[in-house]
């Protein structure tokens, strides 16, 4: 989602509208396949004792040369999820809350580090914060500017509305579980 703003900037400067709908397609299905391949294979191979720690388990059933490649791709994809999120909150802070730029820098670089220090050190419990908390706050948002964008255009306003208020429902679900479980 976050990377969705700069590849529409991206492809409108150089006149290639037609790419922006296979590009935001593929470059949701290719990871989902990716994660999806990850979990099969990890579950496959540490089964029947999947740990909270996939890659330690990983660690006993594959070569050394093969953890230390998955390890790294591991710090490339947190890296470059931080970079753009980061980016996207760093955005957010000037544009749609009105800050002056150190103000976002801060948000990006003080927020982990006051998590961290704060108690979450389980990586698990904070991915379900995340998940289940801040994605579905920024899911409701999303779902709401596409209901105005759907109902600007006067067609399947009554499906739009069913829609739109399952999503509210799921992604306000999602809040009140981690509240209550997380």
């Amino acid at each position: 989602m976050t990377a969705i703003p700069p590849l529409v900037r991206f492809l409108r400067e150089r006149s290639r509208w037609e790419l922006i709908n296979p590009a935001i397609i593929f470059g949701a299905l290719v990871p989902g396949l990716l994660y999806t391949l990850f979990i099969i294979g990890t579950i496959n191979l540490t089964a029947p004792n999947v740990a909270e720690s996939s890659i330690a388990e990983l660690a006993v059933a594959l070569p050394t040369g093969m953890v230390w490649v998955i390890g790294i791709l591991g710090l490339l994809a947190i890296l470059t999820s931080y970079a753009v999120i980061g980016k996207n909150i760093h955005q957010t802070v000037i544009f749609d809350i009105k800050q002056k730029p150190w103000v976002g820098a801060v948000t990006v670089g003080l927020v982990p580090l006051v998590l961290y220090f704060s108690g979450f050190k389980n990586f698990i419990s904070l991915i379900g914060v995340v998940g289940g908390i801040f994605l579905s706050i920024e899911g409701l948002l999303i779902v709401q500017l596409w209901r105005q964008v759907r109902m600007d255009k006067k067609k399947w306003g009554w499906l739009t509305n069913i829609l739109f208020w399952i999503l509210v429902l799921i992604f306000c679900g999602g809040i009140l579980y981690e509240l209550i479980y997380g």
